[in-house]
């Protein structure tokens, strides 16, 4: 029962290996959030400070793999059209049985920041990254992803968007596969910005 529960609220999420994508409900989502920040506390070696906002996060999951992501308290349209050149939180981004792509390739275990979690009969291991955005030199937002240690892991541009839908949350994501080894994760900021990210299966 907590090995299938862990399945669903931690691992909330996501897309590689199958294309059946589910968005797990609220409120499973937000037990999710409460466990892995309260096992994670405040580390020392994070790239900024961060107060995430746990009753707000979104998850989705895809047979094995899966994908949370939790905003940060002060993100606002107000504070996105504020950004500058200075890193600003935007969030963490925990993932389960996938990686994040760098170069073609599902970024190597030595670079991920990881964090594991007993679910009484095993440890279960997470990813996490740290979410982050800023003016480039062309004045234009990039999304800034951590992982471990205080340099930029990924930068993405972080393009207007063209939706006219409504958003609930204040990130919102989604996947899509784009064959057995490789999907793409998209990320909508505040109904105003979106960003797209490559994931792959886990780095042996």
């Amino acid at each position: 029962m907590i090995k299938a529960l862990l399945t669903v609220v931690l691992a909330a999420v996501l897309l590689v290996p199958c294309s059946a994508q589910e968005v797990v409900p609220l409120d499973e989502a937000r037990r999710g959030a409460r466990k892995v920040t309260d096992v994670l506390g405040s580390p020392n070696d994070a790239p900024f400070a961060l107060t995430v906002d746990v009753t707000k996060p979104q998850a989705i999951k895809a047979g094995k793999a899966g994908l949370l992501v939790i905003p940060d308290k002060q993100l606002t349209a107000e504070s996105l059209a504020a950004i500058g050149s200075e890193i600003t939180p935007i969030g963490q981004l925990w993932t389960v049985n996938v990686s994040l792509g760098k170069e073609g390739q599902a970024v190597a275990n030595d670079k991920l920041r990881f964090l594991t979690v007993n679910d009484g009969n095993r440890d279960v291991d997470l990813q996490l990254y740290y979410l982050g955005a800023s003016k480039n030199a062309d004045g234009k937002l990039d999304l800034v992803v951590f992982a471990k240690g205080k340099e930029p892991l990924l930068k993405q541009p972080l393009a207007k968007s063209d939706s006219t839908s409504s958003q609930l949350l204040p990130i919102e994501i989604s996947g899509r596969k784009e064959d057995d080894n490789t999907g793409t994760l998209s990320l909508r900021l505040m109904g105003g910005y979106s960003a797209d990210l490559v994931v792959k299966r886990p780095a042996e």
